[in-house]
């Protein structure tokens, strides 16, 4: 099963936003890179009530079944992140925030191969947490109210070379690749045995919440310690 099936199947057919099983093989252009990681920040999942009440994203699992999620128009060079609905008619050139330079992407939607030759400035999403406003619309919302309720300290296995980080609470939940300390991710992900990555400090970053980005968003950050 993979990570996407996962959501799926448990999230009542709703889309549940993670990597998909991605390697960095799997990337347009990576060409296998030793040691490299994928973007930072780029777990996106959906979080909150249906009033868009819970700043902090709602409990585990709330959130996922809203079917909201951090999306790229990958035909719209340069473009930044914004908040996209999985009931919506689909497009299939709105793709998931990682999955902007997949294989399968550009297959589904030519028009972004022009997007290749461009030096675009990858925008990070505003927030990693989503949720539906009184309107039922898909916006972006805070993280994190407190940093130590909010905001965990997590790796993600579906992303080769990543090192652990601080992460909304709500998406460590939610995702079954992105597991606390030595835990065993609940289905199989990415497989990174033949990438050799670079070794990570072995400090812990310390849980943050503060406001940053454009909107003011507050999101979970590394600290100073």
């Amino acid at each position: 099963m993979s990570r996407t099936d996962w959501g799926l199947g448990t999230w009542l057919g709703i889309l549940l936003v993670a990597c998909g099983g991605k390697t960095v093989s799997d990337s347009a252009g990576a060409g296998g890179t030793t040691g490299a990681s994928a973007p930072d920040f780029g777990g996106a999942l959906a979080g909150g009530t249906p009033s868009g009440g819970s700043a902090s994203g709602g409990t585990a699992g709330t959130g996922a079944v809203m079917g909201c999620y951090v999306a790229v128009q990958a035909d719209a060079c340069c473009t930044p992140p914004l908040a996209a609905d999985s009931l919506a008619s689909p497009d299939p050139c709105l793709v998931p925030y990682d999955d902007l330079y997949l294989n399968a992407t550009l297959e589904a939607c030519p028009d972004a191969q022009s997007c290749l030759w461009m030096n675009c400035i990858r925008v990070r999403p505003s927030s990693r947490v989503l949720t539906r406003d009184h309107a039922g619309a898909c916006v972006v919302t805070d993280e994190c109210v407190h940093a130590a309720s909010d905001c965990v300290v997590a790796s993600d296995r579906d992303r080769c070379c990543e090192c652990p980080a601080v992460l909304p609470r709500v998406v460590v939940e939610t995702d079954p690749c992105i597991v606390v300390g030595d835990e065993a991710p609940r289905i199989p992900c990415a497989d990174c045995s033949s990438i050799r990555c670079a070794g990570c400090t072995g400090v812990l970053p310390n849980p943050a919440c503060g406001p940053q980005g454009e909107f003011g968003l507050a999101t979970c950050m590394a600290g100073v310690r």
